[in-house]
C-alpha cells in the first residue's frame, strides 16, 4: 500500500499491500508481505487479513502489525513470520488508533502511536507480559514515527515549526 512503511533486518523485509476479494470485488484486505534476502523469496505472511503498518523483529521470526476489525476495533498483534499466527494480542480498551509499530534492539517491547480525541501519546508494548504503558501523554502535536535507540525513542514533530528529530529519553520521560 501507499503508507510507505518497510521494516527490515539484515535478513527479511515485511510490508502491507492491499487486495480484493476476485468474487466480490467491494471487499478488500490488507494483507502481510514478506521478503527473504538470503533465498530472494517473496511470502505472503496472511491471507485475508486487515492488517497495517508492519514491522518485523530484531531475530526476524515475528511481526508485530496493527489489525483493524471489521467492527472497526483496532489492536496491536505479533505474528509468526512463518506460519502468519497470532502469537500475542494487546488489548485495547478504549479502541485507540495505534499506529507505526518498532521493535526495540532487543525484541522485547514494541513502540507505537496511539491516538484518540485526546490527540497522541508513544506508547510502550511489552511482549512478555503483554502490558501496556503510556510514555508521553496525549498531545495535539503532530508526533511520528517513534523508533527506540538505545535508551531513547526518537519521533519527528514540528513543534518547533518545522519538522525535526527528538529524543524521548525512555527511564526519565524527559
Amino acid at each position: 500500500n501507499s503508507s510507505g512503511m518497510l521494516s527490515a533486518t539484515n535478513s527479511r523485509v515485511v510490508w502491507n499491500e492491499y487486495r480484493y476479494d476476485p468474487r466480490w470485488r467491494v471487499r478488500t484486505y490488507s494483507v502481510l508481505m514478506g521478503y527473504d534476502v538470503g533465498n530472494r523469496k517473496k511470502r505472503v505472511i496472511s491471507k485475508n487479513s486487515r492488517y497495517a503498518s508492519a514491522a518485523i523483529s530484531p531475530d526476524g521470526y515475528k511481526v508485530a502489525t496493527v489489525e483493524s476489525t471489521t467492527e472497526y476495533r483496532t489492536r496491536l498483534v505479533v505474528l509468526d513470520y512463518f506460519s502468519g499466527q497470532v502469537l500475542k494480542e494487546f488489548n485495547n480498551p478504549g479502541n485507540d488508533f495505534i499506529s507505526m509499530p518498532r521493535w526495540d534492539e532487543k525484541g522485547q517491547s514494541i513502540y507505537a502511536l496511539s491516538t484518540n480525541e485526546k490527540g497522541k501519546a508513544i506508547v510502550k508494548f511489552d511482549v512478555a507480559s503483554g502490558s501496556v504503558a503510556q510514555l508521553t501523554d496525549y498531545t495535539q502535536e503532530n508526533v511520528g514515527y517513534p523508533v527506540p535507540y538505545n535508551e531513547y525513542i526518537l519521533f519527528n514533530s514540528p513543534r518547533s515549526g518545522i519538522d525535526n528529530i527528538y529524543a524521548l529519553h525512555i527511564a526519565t520521560g524527559k
